[in-house]
């Protein structure tokens, strides 16, 4: 699902399915510790344990998801359309290069 629909992305696809795998593996190694470390050692209720470690840790995941197993570079909108040498935005190459030249 992320590797079609959330990042569009051209990245080899066992690669990413190998990257998220451990990606996702870590962070339940890493979330259930630190679930251990709020409710027995720091005392907190489970349930704001839950939430703290659901805050915390699924917005990490999903930056970690898109750095290592979907890298932003291999996105389909960043790859240039090789047959006429038009970007994804609708801008000709040469028009956004003679562009930035004109303002050097």
């Amino acid at each position: 699902m992320h590797y079609r629909f959330t990042f569009s992305s051209t990245f080899s696809y066992f690669r990413s399915l190998n990257r998220a795998f451990l990606t996702y593996t870590g962070q339940l190694l890493i979330t259930t510790l630190f679930h251990y470390l709020m409710v027995e050692i720091l005392l907190l209720h489970h349930t704001l344990a839950w939430l703290v470690n659901t805050c915390v840790f699924g917005y990490l995941n999903f930056l970690l998801i898109r750095w290592i197993a979907f890298p932003p570079e291999y996105d389909k909108k960043y790859q240039l359309d090789a047959k006429d040498t038009e970007c994804y935005a609708g801008i000709k190459t040469e028009t956004l290069l003679s562009t930035l030249n004109k303002r050097t």
